[in-house]
């Protein structure tokens, strides 16, 4: 089918839409989501982070290799200070 040619909706339509809507009294809206609604969501999101959170040891070896780098270029300095002069 080509779309030039095919038959199209009329915009009246999307205008009655656009008015009924405006015509919606805002009683019938909720104007927030629930207590229960946002209680699980915080809940969820909480135990979504903790669950990513990142593990014990990774800490700990982030911290080991640090002191392992640091032991490195201090004796890569200290050994750069003995080289002879030529």
């Amino acid at each position: 089918m080509n779309t030039l040619t095919a038959p199209q909706r009329s915009d009246r339509r999307d205008a009655d839409v656009a008015d009924t809507l405006l015509q919606l009294p805002l009683g019938d809206r909720a104007p927030r989501t629930s207590l229960p609604d946002r209680v699980a969501l915080r809940t969820a999101v909480a135990l979504l982070l903790w669950s990513t959170r990142p593990k014990p040891f990774a800490a700990a070896e982030s911290r080991q290799a640090l002191r392992e780098r640091e032991w490195r270029e201090h004796h890569w300095r200290s050994s750069y200070h003995r080289l002879p002069l030529a």
